[in-house]
């Protein structure tokens, strides 16, 4: 094998920590009270030392007692290193191949073979850049190459030859009489790496038991050690398999070297790994249980290919265990179903009969948990709640839904559906028949058909009885009658088409004519129960000679349910039709599935069809069986008796609710139309008096405080997680209205009002907050901006009294969609008394052009008034200085509604003398 720098200095840094364990146990003590400690400093050449030392820490006292240390001192480009260990001696006779001591070779230590430490000297002595001297039994020992003879010289055969000389070197702590030191210089900078070892580099997190550790921290993710020396390290290339934790390895030996490749097999690593994690979970660790989970998720771990292997082809997997991994998946799922992720009929089973929701689970973790005698696949799950509702002894009575359900069911499956099939030549073995039935009511059955021949395209299924012959000449019918003759009695057993058209001597071409009636069942094999506690909605319980005709079936009311007032929203067939299907479909549906699982009768797609049709028919004829019956709600004064024809009925008011939602109609009564009408009248005053606020002494103010109070509620839901019912919920206890109405009704409003007084103070903040929100959002039709709209609509109702209802415009800009012409006028003396000294010398400028021009126009295009004030070169006011575009004009106008007056371009003369802004399309502009 060829070894490395790092291989022969592992197994020297092994050497150290066996003689370190070995000095321990000479001293009365055990390897369990040695500890390593780690410290770093520099030395005067700046250049890094790391040591470890070994104590041994005495119980009943605060002793420490130095076994031994190791000194990593990086050079500029090497790497020099010093194992010493006290109080013990090295011989002569250790360099000897295959020597080992006494503790060795009773496995105590990590090494057995002995020829680890031969082995690294001849590493290491080989580099030339390295020099490795031990001191030890008061001798210096150093090795070199030479040739020991003339004769090995000729056959460049050379020997290791080691050099000893007396020494008597007795430093600070060390005595080379009684102590042993190896140090070696020159090596490479990865020569030592100190994750190798966990004796020196130990994990801040372990979970530890008789077989071994489970390493926590991430650091030592696919890594595996042997008492305390890694042997395998983690490797990220593609397609290998490594332990999702760091496992140490107690009860193995690590054998002759700790890198040798092929050292550990897969058999020894599935079977340590199994061993420490069974000994982890020995104690019902959950956290165990929750880490062994992960790692079995992840099908690439050593863990999951371990247990996988263990669970399919052993017994060794405790169901003990398989339950604590079982417990962490309905912890993390609660109500869920575990599937194999490619059971596809047990995904169906989940979903569509537990109504569950399935998790798929790999096939590594799966097995594992099958290993719990309380885990069930979803068949065996289904299987056996089919058992106990099979053993259910109490029948209740029938009603009326559950006796037409079983009827409907039974005349669907009696109806009869014909089919036909053409041959033109030799059919070959396209189809088989069997007679069948007694002597006095025999039939030829189909039983089988081959998958792609023209029985199969013509949907001929198992169990279709042959009732013709059609021949160009004529029909011959099949009936009991005939079949009494001795030539069909060869059809007992299986036969071919070829065959029967050999014995009837059919000429080709002819049509075989088939009838298909896929069951026939009666009444008194039905029976009730109702099993609340399984899930299963009906069994089979097969007869004497398996036959369908001789079977017992119990039905599960609680599996075939049908909807009620209460639950009716679940129901598919009730928002529509105002009925419930469900338990006749349910209950078809599992006696189908009997059908096929319990007497092989397997019907085709346009059997099923046919079937489906023949429901669907039936249960159209007992429809007022299935209808809900809604409880009464009557409207009445306090203290009156209840009288039944007084009210409206649950159903009626849904479907009045559902009319006013959707804007249709087409389903209500013309008295329930009235009704519709009052109740739309009823919101829309409700929602114009919530708007108005005509409690309140200033309904602006009041409106806007609410919408304030609305606003700041859904920023904090949204801010703390709240959802929307909930939201709503604390609005309409807390913060509507009605409940802010203490005391009186307008009390309400009058808080809002308060509200709004002191936003109103703030108004242009929130404009340039909200506005970029409100640019950012475009809606149809014309892409347009939530902004563009809502300025639209205001600027509609400023200038006309109501909302233009063409789109949005912009002022001054000469774009289309221009509003229609404004108009301002100057009704007071000294209309600008209140305004500040900026606002005022504008408005004064605006006054002066309007004045100037009413000479020669009657009226005043926006535009117009735009260039003069551009041409004065006037200062705009500043806080309409970040409004874009001229829309800070007519804000400013609006603000002033006391002293002008707008009015329409377009509309007819007025006797006032006040001048006119218009404001038009540019292009009509004269």
């Amino acid at each position: 094998h060829q070894w490395t720098q790092n291989a022969a200095v592992a197994e020297l840094v092994q050497n150290w920590k066996d003689e370190i364990d070995a000095g321990a146990e000479r001293s009365g003590y055990n390897c369990a009270q040695v500890k390593v400690s780690h410290s770093s400093k520099r030395d005067r050449s700046h250049l890094a030392v790391s040591t470890y030392q070994a104590v041994l820490c005495e119980d009943a006292s605060d002793t420490l007692i130095l076994l031994g240390t190791i000194e990593v001192r990086e050079e500029s480009e090497s790497l020099s290193l010093t194992l010493t260990n006290f109080s013990d001696k090295m011989f002569v006779e250790m360099l000897w191949d295959g020597w080992a001591g006494k503790d060795k070779e009773q496995g105590k230590r990590r090494g057995q073979f002995g020829d680890g430490l031969q082995s690294a000297v001849v590493v290491l002595s080989r580099d030339p850049g390295v020099d490795l001297k031990i001191f030890s039994s008061g001798h210096e020992w150093s090795f070199d190459w030479s040739f020991p003879s003339e004769v090995a010289k000729a056959h460049g055969k050379e020997a290791l030859r080691v050099t000893t000389k007396a020494s008597r070197q007795n430093l600070i702590g060390f005595d080379c009489g009684r102590d042993t030191r190896i140090k070696i210089t020159g090596l490479q900078k990865q020569a030592f790496d100190e994750s190798q070892f966990l004796f020196l580099c130990p994990p801040y997190e372990v979970i530890s038991n008789s077989s071994g550790d489970i390493l926590l921290s991430g650091q030592f993710r696919g890594c595996m050690y042997v008492r305390e020396m890694r042997v395998l390290q983690h490797q990220a290339a593609a397609g290998v398999v490594s332990n999702r934790q760091g496992l140490n390895i107690a009860s193995q030996n690590p054998g002759q070297s700790r890198d040798r490749i092929g050292f550990l097999s897969d058999a020894a690593k599935h079977l340590q790994t199994i061993q420490i994690w069974k000994g982890a979970l020995s104690g019902d660790n959950q956290n165990v249980a929750e880490l062994l989970y992960d790692a079995l998720r992840d099908r690439s771990s050593l863990e999951a290919r371990a247990f996988h292997l263990y669970a399919t082809q052993t017994d060794q997997i405790p169901p003990a265990h398989a339950k604590l991994l079982a417990d962490v998946f309905a912890a993390r799922h609660p109500n869920c179903f575990a599937i194999l992720e490619t059971d596809y009929r047990g995904h169906k089973i989940v979903t569509q009969k537990l109504k569950k929701q399935a998790i798929n689970i790999p096939q590594e973790l799966f097995q594992v948990l099958r290993k719990n005698s309380e885990f069930k696949t979803p068949e065996e799950y289904w299987k056996m709640q089919q058992e106990q509702l099979a053993k259910s002894a109490e029948r209740i009575p029938w009603t009326e839904k559950y006796h037409y359900a079983v009827t409907i069911c039974q005349e669907a499956l009696r109806n009869q559906v014909s089919y036909e099939v053409s041959y033109d030549s030799d059919p070959g073995d396209d189809i088989f028949f069997k007679l069948s039935g007694a002597l006095h009511d025999r039939k030829i059955l189909v039983s089988r058909v081959s998958s792609d021949g023209p029985a199969s395209r013509a949907f001929i299924g198992i169990g279709s009885e042959l009732v013709g012959i059609d021949f160009p000449s004529g029909t011959e019918r099949v009936n009991a009658q005939h079949l009494k003759s001795p030539r069909f009695q060869v059809l007992v057993r299986e036969r071919p088409l070829s065959f029967l058209n050999t014995i009837m001597g059919w000429r080709y071409p002819f049509k075989l004519q088939f009838l298909l009636r896929p069951a026939e069942l009666n009444e008194n094999q039905f029976s009730l129960v109702c099993r609340e506690d399984l899930e299963v909605p009906f069994v089979a319980l097969p007869g004497r000679n398996s036959s369908l005709q001789q079977a017992k079936f119990v039905i599960n009311t609680a599996g075939c349910k049908f909807h009620d007032a209460g639950d009716s929203y679940h129901c598919p067939y009730f928002a529509t039709q105002g009925v419930c299907f469900c338990g006749v479909d349910h209950l078809l549906t599992a006696i189908l599935e009997e059908m096929e699982k319990s007497f092989n009768i397997h019907l085709n797609k346009i059997q099923k069809q046919w079937v489906d049709v023949e429901k669907n028919r039936l249960l159209r004829k007992h429809e007022k069986v299935y209808k809900v019956q809604k409880t009464q709600v009557v409207l009445r004064p306090p203290g009156t008796e209840t009288a039944s024809q007084q009210g409206f009925q649950d159903e009626t008011i849904q479907r009045i609710v559902r009319s006013y939602l959707s804007g249709s109609v087409e389903n209500l009564s013309e008295e329930e139309r009235k009704i519709l009408s009052a109740v739309r009248l009823v919101v829309a005053e409700v929602e114009t008096q919530n708007w108005e606020k005509r409690e309140s002494s200033d309904p602006q103010a009041a409106l806007l405080g609410s919408q304030l109070i609305q606003f700041a509620l859904a920023i904090h839901g949204n801010i703390h997680g709240l959802p929307v019912k909930s939201q709503m919920d604390v609005y309409k206890n807390r913060l509507s209205t009605r409940a802010l109405a203490v005391g009186s009704p307008e009390a309400g409003q009058e808080v809002e009002g308060r509200v709004g007084r002191v936003a109103m103070r703030r108004l242009e903040d929130y404009s340039r907050l909200l506005q970029p929100h409100l640019s950012a959002v475009r809606v149809p039709p014309g892409n347009q901006s939530l902004l563009a709209l809502m300025d639209a609509g205001i600027q509609g109702v400023t200038l006309h009294g109501a909302p233009e209802m063409g789109g949005a415009h912009s002022f001054g800009t000469g774009e289309e969609g221009e509003p229609e012409p404004a108009v301002v006028v100057d009704d007071e003396d000294e209309p600008f008394g209140s305004a500040s000294a900026e606002d005022k010398a504008f408005l004064q400028l605006v006054r002066g052009i309007l004045l100037q021009r009413e000479r020669t126009h009657w009226s005043t295009h926006f535009s117009k008034l735009t260039e003069e004030i551009r041409r004065q070169q006037v200062t705009i006011p500043s806080k309409f200085q970040s409004t874009s575009g001229w829309w800070w004009l007519m804000q400013m106008l609006r603000e002033w509604h006391s002293v002008f007056r707008v009015g329409s371009a377009h509309s007819s003369a007025s006797n006032d003398t006040n001048p006119l802004i218009s404001v038009v399309p540019k292009e009509t502009h004269q």
